[in-house]
């Protein structure tokens, strides 16, 4: 598993020309999932982490039978982010947020408000969705201390 700290000499300036085409693929989704208004039919995600985020896709949709009651129930029709292109900042701070390496999906932001406490968020630590992604060695926000973050999964360790 990459560290959070050895993403630039991995990656490189994800702000650089040509970073994105380089470093980014996209990961098909097969159920109807939505940001807004705008239909999310791919993700966008670091080529190190795309095989990984296929088979958490594959976990949550044959969880759910295949069936998009079973996925709007789990809270994974709603999108709320992965790779953010020309890099940002980690909220409140000065390091680049995974999601500058497109290392890190936001799911149901909604419903997982960053800083809820546990009794406030869709995601628990015993829900379908972040089961899926602990699965695959995914670190999930929610388990955070301070600052809970449910909706929030990275591939890369705190550190």
């Amino acid at each position: 598993m990459i560290l959070q700290s050895q993403c630039a000499s991995l990656f490189g300036d994800p702000t650089a020309k040509g970073w994105e085409a380089k470093n980014v693929v996209r990961v098909p989704v097969p159920w109807n999932m939505s940001m807004g208004p705008t239909p999310i039919r791919v993700i966008p995600i670091n080529k190190v982490a795309a095989d990984s985020l296929a088979a958490v896709i594959k976990k949550i949709w044959d969880r759910c039978d295949h069936a998009q009651g079973a996925i709007h129930h789990a809270g994974c029709d709603c999108f709320s982010g992965s790779y953010y292109p020309g890099g940002r900042p980690i909220r409140g701070g000065k390091t680049l947020s995974m999601h500058s390496y497109a290392l890190a999906v936001d799911i149901n932001a909604p419903a997982n408000p960053l800083g809820a406490p546990v009794d406030r968020t869709l995601f628990k630590p015993d829900s379908l969705v972040v089961g899926a992604f602990k699965e695959e060695g995914w670190v999930w926000g929610g388990d955070w201390k301070g600052r809970r973050d449910a909706m929030h999964f990275q591939y890369a360790k705190v550190g």
